[in-house]
């Protein structure tokens, strides 16, 4: 019996310790989901927050060339009507 013992507590350990590393493993990936998740939601409001910049910018810019533009042409229109 002794030895019968013996390979039951060691198997019976074997298994008790993989159960705990099967959770220990299972609670490391949630934990390593959730910061994923949080670093995920981050990357997106930040993307979003250089869209809008951009658009912002990128409107003033035009904003500007259609000035310039208008500028430009009226330049043009006084210097022909200035030579007639």
């Amino acid at each position: 019996m002794g030895i019968s013992d013996l390979f039951k507590n060691l198997f019976g350990k074997a298994k008790i310790t993989e159960e705990e590393a099967a959770a220990k493993t299972k609670d490391a990936a949630a934990d390593v989901m959730e910061k994923a998740k949080d670093i995920a939601e981050d990357a997106v409001q930040k993307t979003k927050e250089t869209v809008s910049n951009l658009t912002d910018k990128g409107e003033e810019v035009v904003a500007d060339a259609t000035d310039k533009a208008e500028d430009a042409a009226d330049n043009v229109a006084d210097a022909v009507t200035e030579e007639e």
